[in-house]
């Protein structure tokens, strides 16, 4: 496995610049770019994508994936064909960032139950991405997340062989794990066969709405987990992502970092 990368929403009310200048001060190795509008957008032209690229490698770094959340079972159908077209323009963007990875998700419940016609919409536009994906050479991660369609490692899997694409992976977020009581080993063997990145943070179990608590803070045992992916032969990053900690993300990268390095040894 990859250690380590780090998911740049984080740092969404900073520049890109000192971003990249905290983490490489930190030892990170890669960047996840979130690609929403802070520091990259599904729109960008080739002369914005060089200048981020000559950033990023200008101070050694890898991007280890392109990122991007979008709500593809709304009823509203203008919208998820926004989404979609946005979701293949992040696809295309990968391809000009050399970068063979994207993570999206599937879109809020609100306390909604799932039902059929979002199952229906859900895969009408994964259908449509894998095609993308598959045209650009690129990879497709799928996040699943507790308050979202997409709930569970397993409803995951089902819909990654439902469509028969080689494009789709998916990713562990450690965090939701926690949310839905299961450890992170448990949460990743059951979409073992998919997984192409993982998220690390934190969080502790019977707390609702889950929080991405930084590393140490909560009840992933890292020591046991980091023994699991090199049982099962994880060869791909392991991204940090602090989303909740937008106030002081240097702070909270580095906390992590040092509680991380005290594990690894």
């Amino acid at each position: 496995m990859k250690f380590f990368s780090f998911f740049t929403n984080a740092f969404k009310n900073f520049s890109l610049e000192y971003a990249l200048d905290s983490l490489k001060k930190l030892d990170f190795k890669a960047v996840e770019l979130w690609c929403k509008g802070q520091h990259v957008t599904p729109y960008d032209c080739e002369e914005q994508v060089a200048m981020v690229k000559d950033m990023i490698a200008s101070r050694g770094f890898e991007i280890s994936a392109l990122s991007a959340h979008l709500d593809y079972i709304t009823p509203n159908k203008e919208l998820r064909e926004e989404n979609i077209r946005k979701f293949e323009r992040v696809i295309t963007l990968a391809k000009m960032f050399d970068v063979g990875l994207v993570i999206t998700a599937s879109g809020y419940l609100h306390g909604r139950p799932p039902s059929k016609a979002m199952e229906v919409r859900f895969l009408d536009a994964l259908e449509r991405l894998a095609g993308c994906a598959e045209e650009n050479n690129v990879t497709i991660a799928l996040e699943p997340e507790p308050e979202k369609f997409l709930r569970t490692p397993s409803k995951v899997v089902r819909y990654i062989e439902s469509t028969g694409s080689d494009a789709i992976g998916t990713v562990c977020d450690l965090s939701h794990a926690i949310a839905l009581n299961m450890t992170p080993m448990e949460f990743i063997t059951e979409m073992q066969d998919y997984l192409v990145h993982v998220h690390v943070d934190d969080a502790r179990y019977g707390e609702h709405p889950h929080r991405h608590l930084i590393p140490g803070e909560g009840d992933v045992n890292y020591r046991d987990l980091f023994t699991f992916l090199e049982d099962i032969k994880y060869d791909g990053w392991l991204s940090m992502e602090l989303n909740q900690h937008i106030q002081y993300p240097r702070q909270a990268a580095e906390e992590a970092m040092k509680y991380l390095k005290g594990v690894l040894g």
